[in-house]
């Protein structure tokens, strides 16, 4: 008898399931990695010999990355309000590490919000900002570098024609100036050629700074056969700035040419990208990474419809500046400001629409203004208020104080010359009933000043002076004083024999007249007849 032990193995079913970060990935599982969520079976044969299949459900939580927003937008320079804006979930914390330098502050408007507002940007605020978020899953940091420089200044742009091509040159004053033409990559070299007759962008900025000035301009045309009997005036027109990610209307308009091409220096989407007639109306529609660059420079470029033939292609550039959104901005103003005097005042933001109110009705839409004779009425609250396409308008205030001018009391004391002509008169002034701070003056020399409470003019001559004083915390209002000097006294010669004889051994006989008493001198031994000097005793003598 023969007997069968039969042994049957059972297959195994295993299913395991994890939830990692996506910053996590790859995930590894029985020696294999996973780059993304999912079910994912692998099959090996157990111990028993059978066929098993192991099952992994993989689910990925995105990365919780905050994103820092620069306001109003990425150019930041030197002196200007900013301010850096992170919104997150509302259950997170938000802690920041600054640069050392930094000097602004950190608020928490709500719940997973927070925003560095760093007013008159300094350049010991550059640096790397970091944010961390704790409270919440899959936390990662982000980082922002501000980079703020001084604004350069363009002196002029000379264009010219080269070979039948643009050429642009650029002369700006500023440190390590680096350049770009319509959008272009920056460049040490301040020369570019584009397109004659063409509408140009040139961008200067100092050495990686996020500080950046634009110039727009007009290239020369360069003359051409009379077969093209019209010299293109190519147009893009664009708001000069708007804030968020919503189109932009544009318009353009062209001529020799069938159609024309819109192109881009930033990210967005145009509505239209080329157009076969003129005017052609179409919208560009910006992306975050516009916004955070803070301008896009937009181009209509034409085709060259006779090929090689004397018509030449032309282009037209506009610069959009783009913003997150507005900064309350610093004002700086001259107050306190004398009645009838000056008052300067403006802001420290690069963007955004003035509009200026003050007391006493005053408007205003210069983003720097005067008022040469400021009125009484002028004191109270000036108030600025910024506003732009799309954005929401924000404002700043400053109290304009107007100052009643002082009423001072002034004293000269004239101190007349002893002899005419001599020159050494002189003339005292002593001031009070203002501020104390003084500025006196004696013309006709008005360069004849001193800061004080009082002053003396020396070595005067005789005749009328005007002593002008004003009070430096009203130094618009002056007060004259006419101060006259007397001349000096004039003496007569003595009248004295213009000889005297005498024998040796008889007395000398010394005779004169004068309006006072004559001392005489002369040598003590006397062995000729020799000259005799004499002089009266008056306080000046000839």
């Amino acid at each position: 008898m023969a007997y069968l032990t039969l042994n049957i193995g059972l297959n195994d079913t295993t299913h395991f399931a994890d939830t990692i970060c996506a910053n996590d990935l790859p995930y590894t599982w029985n020696g294999i990695q996973y780059n993304l969520a999912g079910s994912f079976t692998q099959s090996y044969i157990n111990a028993a010999g059978c066929d098993s299949i192991a099952q992994l459900d993989l689910s990925v939580t995105p990365s919780n990355t905050p994103q820092i927003i620069p306001y109003p937008n990425a150019n930041f320079c030197l002196g200007q309000n900013i301010e850096l804006h992170v919104s997150t979930s509302p259950s997170a914390s938000i802690l920041w590490n600054t640069p050392g330098g930094f000097t602004g502050s950190i608020t928490q408007p709500s719940p997973g919000n927070s925003v560095i507002i760093i007013n008159a940007l300094s350049a010991a605020d550059n640096g790397v900002y970091t944010v961390n978020l704790t409270g919440i899953d899959c936390a990662l940091p982000a980082t922002y570098t501000i980079q703020a420089g001084n604004k350069p200044q363009f002196n002029f742009i000379t264009t010219a024609c080269v070979s039948n091509t643009g050429q642009v040159t650029v002369n700006a004053t500023g440190s390590n100036l680096e350049f770009a033409l319509n959008g272009g990559a920056f460049q040490s070299s301040p020369v570019f050629t584009t397109a004659p007759g063409s509408l140009f962008v040139v961008a200067a900025r100092e050495q990686n700074s996020s500080c950046i000035s634009f110039y727009d301009g007009h290239c020369v045309y360069c003359p051409v056969s009379t077969a093209c009997t019209a010299i293109p005036h190519d147009s893009l027109v664009a708001p000069s700035e708007v804030c968020g990610l919503n189109a932009i209307n544009l318009n353009n308009y062209f001529q020799n040419a069938t159609t024309v091409d819109f192109l881009s220096s930033g990210s967005g989407t145009f509505s239209l990208m080329n157009c076969a007639s003129s005017p052609c109306s179409f919208t560009y529609t910006p992306t975050q990474n516009d916004l955070d660059n803070g301008y896009v420079i937009l181009t209509a470029a034409t085709d060259d419809p006779d090929g090689p033939g004397p018509c030449p292609a032309s282009l037209a550039s506009r610069r959009i500046k783009l913003l997150n959104g507005l900064v309350a901005p610093g004002i700086i103003t001259s107050s306190p400001a004398c009645e009838n005097g000056p008052l300067t005042f403006s802001h420290n933001s690069p963007v955004g629409t003035s509009a200026w109110l003050g007391a006493n009705g005053y408007t205003s839409s210069s983003q720097v203004d005067s008022i040469p004779s400021t009125p009484a009425g002028m004191h109270g609250t000036l108030q600025l208020t910024l506003s732009g396409i799309g954005c929401s308008a924000v404002t700043a205030q400053s109290n304009v104080v107007v100052v009643a001018p002082p009423n001072l009391l002034v004293n000269t004391t004239p101190n007349h010359e002893l002899c005419l002509g001599s020159g050494n008169g002189s003339i005292a002034v002593s001031v009070s009933g203002g501020s104390g701070n003084y500025e006196i003056c004696s013309s006709p020399s008005m360069n004849n000043c001193q800061n004080s409470n009082s002053a003396t003019f020396n070595w005067l001559a005789s005749g009328t002076y005007t002593i002008t004083v004003k009070d430096l915390a009203c130094p618009n209002a002056v007060f004259s004083y006419p101060t006259t000097l007397n001349p000096g006294n004039t003496v007569a010669l003595p009248v004295v024999p213009a000889q005297i004889t005498t024998c040796a051994g008889e007395s000398l006989v010394l005779s004169g007249t004068a309006a006072g008493t004559i001392n005489w001198t002369f040598p003590e031994i006397i062995l000729m007849p020799s000259e005799i000097q004499s002089h009266d005793t008056m306080p000046c003598h000839p």
